[in-house]
């Protein structure tokens, strides 16, 4: 019975070990307001607004729980949401990418996109990339050259028949739209483990397992 009772202890410390030194991969949301509820109800790490607190969309709200389903890691969330139509200003998403940069996170879903370049937006998703961070973004859902999702290395997300030439894209039939499929790919990616994975692979497994 000592004996058991020793094994189990130290199987018990085994554990506790593996857990400290495999921590949970902490995720980044750059999207619009969260209702105070919605913060409590979800456990967020940490609620950051750069934008208006007044708006009453629930598209943040949506993308959330769509990537926190069935999962428990720590979650960073930025407002950079400016009106209720889902207006959303460029250089508040770029200042939102180095703050969850500096933050650390292993992953950002954005879903968003814009249909221009911007050289500061591109030079802040270089910079994550280069710190180990997975990008996912959706494309526009009019099926148009979008931005951040078309630049290299950066997860894109559209929907199934998707004219998008991009080797680090994925097509999804489900959900109604890429905002919703973008934050489907996010949590696939968090609840496989795989944001240490090299891109190729993901993108591999991604279009494997969802389709």
């Amino acid at each position: 019975m000592k004996k058991l009772f020793c094994l189990i202890i130290s199987f018990f410390l085994f554990l506790v070990i593996i857990f400290k030194i495999s921590p949970k991969e902490s995720i980044g949301i750059i999207d619009g307001a969260l209702s105070q509820s919605c913060i409590s109800e979800n456990k967020i790490e940490e609620y950051i607004s750069l934008s208006n607190e007044n708006i009453k969309n629930t598209h943040g709200e949506t993308v959330l729980k769509k990537i926190t389903n069935n999962i428990n890691n720590d979650v960073y969330y930025v407002n950079v949401e400016e009106s209720e139509n889902g207006g959303i200003n460029i250089d508040k998403v770029t200042k939102a990418l180095e703050i969850l940069r500096n933050k650390k996170v292993k992953i950002i879903n954005l879903s968003l996109a814009f249909n221009y370049e911007d050289k500061k937006l591109e030079t802040e998703i270089k910079k994550c990339i280069e710190d180990g961070i997975v990008i996912v973004a959706s494309v526009d859902n009019s099926d148009i050259e979008s931005y951040p999702a078309c630049y290299d290395n950066v997860i894109a997300v559209a929907k199934e028949g998707s004219t998008i030439e991009k080797k680090e894209l994925v097509k999804l039939n489900e959900e109604s739209c890429n905002s919703y499929r973008t934050a489907r790919v996010t949590n696939y990616i968090v609840k496989n483990k795989l944001c240490n994975e090299n891109i190729d692979k993901i993108i591999r497994k991604l279009n494997k397992e969802l389709n």
